[in-house]
């Protein structure tokens, strides 16, 4: 499965927790990779040697030219794969859309919410952790910090 995350990346990060719980609780190995790795990608096609699904992430790696060529010549690949294989970048070009498109890749830009939705996400974590705050006591905080 492929996804493609581009746009406000502090929603992406959202997702990605997201995405990386479920993950975990199905027994995926996490891996993030950045510019750094020499890793082939390919290698992620399957689970491994001892039968465990990976939960891949590829973080602004088509800047690249080698991990793009590589991307683009497995982006079918990894739509068909058993592993979760996540790029995420910043934004994507429109040969790129057009590329994991044909690929059969999950694209989801992300952009900036309305004040409303993003208040009501405020909240909605605020009680997860316990604290119960008014919706007007929310939107103070937001004034000072955001």
């Amino acid at each position: 499965m492929l996804y493609v995350f581009h746009g406000e990346t502090f929603w992406i990060k959202e997702k990605l927790l997201e995405l990386k719980k479920k993950a975990a609780e199905k027994n995926y190995e996490v891996i993030k990779i950045r510019d750094d790795s020499q890793v082939p990608l390919n290698s992620f096609l399957s689970r491994d040697l001892f039968g465990k699904k990976t939960f891949l992430i590829l973080d602004d790696i088509l800047g690249i030219p080698e991990r793009a060529e590589e991307v683009k010549k497995l982006a079918q690949d990894f739509s068909r794969a058993e592993n979760i294989i996540a790029i995420v970048e910043k934004d994507i070009s429109d040969s790129w859309t057009k590329i994991f498109g044909e690929a059969g890749a999950n694209i989801k830009k992300f952009t900036k919410p309305s004040s409303a939705k993003f208040l009501a996400w405020m909240g909605a974590k605020a009680k997860e952790m316990g604290i119960n705050l008014e919706k007007n006591k929310i939107a103070n905080i937001c004034d000072l910090y955001c």
